[in-house]
């Protein structure tokens, strides 16, 4: 719960509280003072005093960030009420009646209230935290979610706020919407690159429907006509790897905005690093994240740079496809022969060093590798149990499971030494999709499917 709306809770339940339990003194003063009428008044307190030790409760839920606690007793409390009117229905002093009714009526009457006041006050800021959007997006297990504003809304309003030197209570609904925009505006220029090279869907097979767009949204992005946020915002202020054609490009580009987005250095930590927003912000005019709206000026600078990289990238995967095997190595800890495939340009000396560095693993690799290999696989539905246990154990719990069939090697940055592989396997665990692990140095740097798995220098070479 947020804190401004925990407060605001605690405050009117606080409030309603009050009048509750000003309510059982009346009726408990009342029931000594009046014999005649003992069981109306014995009634209006055992009413009074459920409804007090309602709020009491309700103010404990909150204090834990219990969702749902206004409404929930507003509820309660008005079954509760029809409940003990009924229970006085036989009563002949209609004094007692009528000040049981008033009292009743005017806590609840002060609990819808405050429960409108408070929901009409939010709506004014509520896209602050999070989007309502037309559409409800269901991810798949081969779909990422490479941005959202979620990460951003917060940041977005403070810069927002400080650069208008205006406070956050005082933010107009105009303000608002412009907070929405700065937030996924370096989103809006990522997915413009990917409408222009004609990476996104197209609409000859129904692709298009689920995401609530058309070729003609496409055409006026492609033709510069509009500019891509409004379909960043319908989209939940997200933006997501499925909309990508499953085809051979549409797989490379997957790949190269998944690790040029962001990512986690080393694995396992949780330092994000980004090279395309430090590319955006060195292109705003503003020098700022959160501070420019979007431009096709800035665009086509921008692009410069992402056109720049991601041919790197491409120029860095045909390296290893073009050639053919190098060599062959036994590797003993899996008992099996790899095909080692190295990129034009390797030298002999750096492709045994990688060599010689595998037929090394290290015992802090291996675990790294079964750790990986857990957390994705478990991630895709395989029942992995068993070998949870033997990875806990520290044991090589992939063996028989995952097997390997070959390696790839890269060039390395000018200046860089360390030994850099990646290793693919068609073993049980994924026999269709196969398996790929990268190796930099002593560190594992992600585990994916065979054909998504990057060059571990991919991103040594962004700019």
């Amino acid at each position: 719960m947020k804190k401004g709306r925990k407060i605001a809770s605690l405050i009117i339940i606080g409030l309603v509280l009050v009048v509750e339990f000003l309510a059982l003194v009346i009726f408990t003063v009342g029931i000594m003072a009046e014999e005649k009428m003992f069981r109306e008044m014995l009634v209006c307190v055992v009413y009074s005093g459920l409804l007090t030790a309602m709020s009491v409760i309700g103010l404990v839920l909150v204090a834990c960030d219990k969702k749902w606690v206004l409404l929930s007793l507003v509820g309660t409390k008005i079954v509760m009420f029809f409940a003990f009117l009924g229970a006085t229905g036989g009563a002949d002093a209609k004094s007692t009646k009528a000040c049981f009714i008033l009292a009743g009526f005017c806590a609840l009457l002060f609990s819808v209230t405050a429960l409108i006041i408070i929901c009409v006050k939010r709506a004014n800021k509520k896209r602050i935290y999070g989007y309502n959007t037309a559409v409800d997006y269901n991810y798949d297990d081969d779909n990422c979610v490479w941005d959202e504003a979620e990460r951003h809304l917060k940041s977005a309003t403070d810069e927002y706020c400080k650069t208008n030197n205006i406070a956050f209570e005082a933010l107009t609904d105009r303000d608002i919407i412009q907070i929405d925009r700065y937030s996924v505006v370096h989103m809006a220029y990522l997915f413009a690159w990917l409408v222009k090279n004609h990476f996104v869907k197209d609409n000859s097979r129904n692709e298009l429907v689920k995401y609530d767009i058309n070729e003609y949204d496409l055409n006026i992005i492609a033709n510069e006509t509009r500019d891509p946020i409004y379909i960043i915002l319908h989209w939940n202020g997200t933006l997501f790897s499925d909309i990508l054609k499953r085809d051979h490009k549409g797989r490379m580009a997957r790949q190269f905005i998944s690790e040029y987005i962001g990512y986690k250095e080393p694995r396992f930590s949780n330092t994000y690093v980004s090279f395309y927003l430090d590319d955006y912000i060195a292109t705003t005019p503003s020098g700022k994240m959160y501070h420019d709206d979007f431009s096709w000026e800035t665009y086509h600078e921008l692009e410069q740079k992402i056109n720049k990289n991601y041919n790197r990238y491409l120029a860095q995967n045909d390296a290893v496809a073009s050639t053919g095997i190098a060599l062959k190595v036994f590797w003993p800890l899996f008992g099996v022969v790899l095909d080692v495939y190295a990129a034009e340009g390797v030298s002999d000396d750096y492709i045994h060093k990688c060599v010689k560095h595998l037929l090394k693993f290290s015992d802090n690799l291996i675990t790294d590798m079964c750790q990986g290999m857990v957390e994705t696989l478990h991630c895709q539905g395989y029942n992995l149990d068993s070998l949870i246990s033997e990875t806990k154990k520290g044991k090589l719990a992939v063996k028989g499971n995952f097997i390997p069939d070959s390696i790839k090697i890269y060039n390395p940055p000018i200046g860089e030494d360390r030994p850099a592989y990646v290793i693919l396997d068609r073993g049980s665990f994924d026999s269709v999709h196969g398996i790929g692990i990268p190796v930099l140095g002593d560190k594992i740097m992600g585990i994916d499917y065979r054909i998504y798995t990057p060059n571990p220098w991919f991103r040594y070479y962004f700019t």
